[in-house]
């Protein structure tokens, strides 16, 4: 089995270090490169064209400008972004350019093994404490919702959907490539 080759981006040595560690140990994921500020992340990334990137959003230069130009790249990784900021505008903002996780940095070892194999394979995660803040966010940005099985007012003819997207208690919430939710 080939491991998962991944770059870790945040700016604190010794965080970075057990993160490296606690992954490289499965023998499950190479960590091809490090780095301490969001500019060197991107050249890492460039350089090591790494499966995933775990991208701490507040590091030197900017974690989400960095996560937006490794989007931009022609094959871009998979990226997560591992921080401890529960901010709702980076929530959001992580997410609409292209993070497929994020993931709290107060996160244990065996958690963080799983989930970042899990991203690997093309699901997404969020935290279920933020994943709830994200719905409810969501939802204040859609227009008014009709009861589900309920017909179109428009005339479409469309009942609403029904049970779409929900999250039950657990540690996070997160979605298979088929979008397929599942509680982990």
């Amino acid at each position: 089995m080939t491991p998962i080759r991944v770059v870790i981006a945040d700016d604190h040595p010794l965080y970075r270090d057990g993160v490296s560690r606690t992954l490289t140990e499965t023998g499950r994921f190479a960590v091809v490169a490090q780095a301490a500020t969001a500019r060197e992340a991107l050249a890492q990334v460039q350089r090591a064209a790494p499966d995933l990137v775990l991208l701490d959003i507040s590091m030197p230069d900017g974690g989400l400008a960095t996560l937006r130009q490794i989007m931009a790249l022609s094959a871009p990784p998979r990226v997560a972004m591992l921080t401890v900021s529960e901010e709702d505008d980076d929530i959001m903002q992580a997410l609409k350019a292209g993070a497929l996780g994020y993931i709290l940095k107060g996160v244990g070892a065996r958690d963080l093994v799983q989930i970042v194999a899990d991203l690997a394979e093309g699901r997404s995660y969020v935290a279920l404490s933020l994943a709830i803040k994200v719905l409810a966010a969501m939802h204040a940005l859609r227009p008014a919702a009709r009861p589900a099985g309920q017909p179109d007012p428009a005339g479409s003819g469309h009942p609403a959907p029904g049970g779409a997207g929900s999250v039950e208690q657990g540690r996070g919430a997160r979605t298979g490539p088929a979008g397929k939710d599942r509680q982990a």
